[in-house]
């Protein structure tokens, strides 16, 4: 790959698939410019209120803590547990995150200071290990914080880099956990790029929100021409 050191020739076959989804959907989309942010600590906020809601959503929510001067990680901490859940409440699921971000900001004071940029000193697998311990952050929101947030060098997998590969073709395991853990390995062997992996995931997301939902729309889909459902769905069309 241009600018990774990437020699696509000597790829195995995944990975040169990679490669295409990546320069056929960058081509198609542009530069994602993603994640949106102010700064470290507010994209973190950021990759918690994202939990099952719109970036809309977010959004409002940002501009309300802003407002509200629930920001910082000591103005969250310190806030009143009703009142943070108040000021979320466009985000959905208010209450629940209300506390998630009580425990980051607690993680983030405790352990760094107040500065959350300060998590880039430790080791990968510390940073990990601690992030998905803290309550309510799972692997995809703790991988968010670490690429978007510290841009450091992980690959973040969501429902949608799933589905899109199983139906580009890739032959994943069966199981959502070991399909994630799957795709994590093969992108960051590719590259240890924070901008790939960066704009990768945020493409991926592009392509499921536009094209490959749940009813794809094969058609109109910039991988059409190299994508296995796409090759099926045209194949029937022509019967």
């Amino acid at each position: 790959m241009k600018g990774n050191g990437i020699e696509v020739g000597k790829c195995t076959p995944p990975v040169k698939d990679i490669i295409y989804i990546y320069r056929r959907s960058l081509r198609h989309f542009g530069d994602p410019m993603w994640w949106p942010g102010d700064n470290p600590w507010e994209i973190a906020v950021g990759a918690v209120l994202t939990q099952n809601t719109s970036w809309v959503n977010v959004e409002k929510t940002l501009r309300r803590m802003k407002t509200m001067g629930l920001f910082t990680p000591e103005d969250i901490r310190d806030s009143p547990l009703d009142v943070l859940a108040e000021t979320i409440r466009p985000s959905g699921y208010f209450n629940q995150k209300a506390r998630k971000l009580k425990v980051l900001s607690e993680w983030v004071i405790k352990r760094c200071g107040g500065d959350i940029t300060r998590a880039r000193s430790l080791r990968m697998d510390t940073l990990q290990k601690e992030l998905i311990s803290l309550w309510g952050i799972g692997q995809e929101t703790r991988d968010s914080i670490i690429l978007y947030a510290l841009d450091l060098p992980t690959f973040v997998v969501d429902r949608y880099t799933v589905r899109i590969l199983r139906r580009f073709g890739f032959d994943l395991p069966g199981r959502y956990e070991d399909a994630v853990e799957y795709i994590k390995a093969l992108v960051e062997g590719i590259s240890s790029s924070t901008q790939f992996l960066n704009r990768l995931h945020a493409l991926f997301v592009l392509l499921g929100k536009n094209y490959c939902g749940r009813e794809p729309l094969c058609r109109r889909c910039p991988l059409n021409s190299r994508c296995e459902m796409a090759k099926s769905v045209f194949k029937n069309e022509k019967k």
